[in-house]
């Protein structure tokens, strides 16, 4: 049923924090994730079409900065101000112990980071 559907579908993909993305937020998502975020008219950086964002010089730096080879370097350079990303990755992990982090909602394995801001507020 359509019911049973969307159960699977929201369990499936972070619905929910997807939705509380806003226009003017510059978010690193996981390649995973990009095409649903896409979808949803929300701007991706980077999504399952490796040939164009290789082509346009983009996914170097991404495979670099999830894999913890000049994250913090590479997030600044694009400015990126929230991540969306699994809880689990290499990631996630360095950015919540920078302390300039800080998760702003987690749905079915998945987490919405926010930069601190610069005044230690929020």
């Amino acid at each position: 049923s359509a019911a049973v559907m969307q159960k699977a579908y929201n369990k499936m993909f972070p619905t929910r924090l997807v939705a509380e993305i806003q226009p003017d937020w510059r978010v690193m998502n996981s390649m995973n994730a990009g095409g649903f975020v896409a979808f949803h008219g929300k701007a991706d950086f980077i999504d399952s079409r490796y040939d164009t964002f290789e082509y346009h010089g983009v996914l170097d730096p991404f495979l670099q900065a999830m894999t913890g080879h000049n994250t913090l370097a590479i997030l600044k350079r694009y400015n990126i101000d929230h991540v969306l990303f699994k809880k689990n990755t290499s990631m996630v992990y360095l950015l919540l112990h920078t302390g300039k982090w800080k998760s702003i909602g987690e749905q079915n394995g998945w987490v919405l980071l926010a930069r601190k801001a610069k005044n230690g507020a929020g």
